[in-house]
């Protein structure tokens, strides 16, 4: 009896029996620093489908990131439109431009004109002619808007198509500054393909 009390007296004075006994009075003792986490499914199911887009980003500089849908509203005459949500899933607004999509729908948000609010960039088309709508949502207010003409697209069997974004870095750019930059290219050889450096003069005037 005395040498199985020897025995386990060694086993609990054993390296990798105290090193586990202090981790777990260790980990007990830790303050929870993450009960103030929660993942809340508060998406409006109405807007969940393949053709809509979701945006995150935080566009007044509160810290807490707004969410962008963009859509075609059916309403509209399939106009682009787009909604804002609140971080705290309160609906802002819903604006309608007056052109369309292209079938990739795109936003990207910048502080051009370093004001602390970030405008919201979106690329349309209007038959052929290609428009870059810029929205500002200075407190949530009705944005301030401009919409200004990029180029024109050629047409591919009766149809004006074409892809944009801001993935592919152009070298030498800096995205944090008054220029706006993204790429344009249309399907099947058309044109425009190319950088859209003449749009960069004139968002800076």
């Amino acid at each position: 009896m005395k040498k199985q009390k020897i025995h386990i007296l060694e086993y609990l004075l054993h390296p990798y029996v105290i090193s586990l006994l202090i981790a777990i009075g260790v980990i007990f003792l830790l303050p929870n620093y993450f009960s103030k986490y929660q993942l809340v499914e508060d998406f409006d199911k109405n807007f969940t489908t393949v053709n809509n887009k979701f945006f995150y980003e935080d566009i007044d500089g509160d810290g807490f990131s707004e969410r962008v849908i963009l859509f075609d509203n059916l309403n509209y005459g399939n106009n682009a439109s787009y909604h804002i949500y609140k971080a705290n899933g309160d609906v802002v607004d819903q604006f309608n431009l007056d052109t369309k999509f292209p079938k990739s729908k795109i936003a990207w948000f910048q502080d051009a004109n370093f004001n602390g609010t970030k405008e919201i960039y979106i690329l349309t088309k209007s038959n052929d002619s290609i428009f870059l709508n810029i929205q500002e949502h200075i407190d949530f207010k009705r944005p301030i808007e401009k919409k200004i003409f990029v180029d024109k697209i050629t047409g591919y069997q009766g149809n004006y198509e074409f892809i944009y974004g801001r993935d592919r870095k152009i070298a030498g750019v800096n995205y944090d500054t008054d220029y706006v930059h993204f790429t344009v290219s249309a399907n099947y050889g058309g044109n425009p393909r190319k950088n859209i450096d003449t749009t960069l003069k004139m968002m800076k005037s």
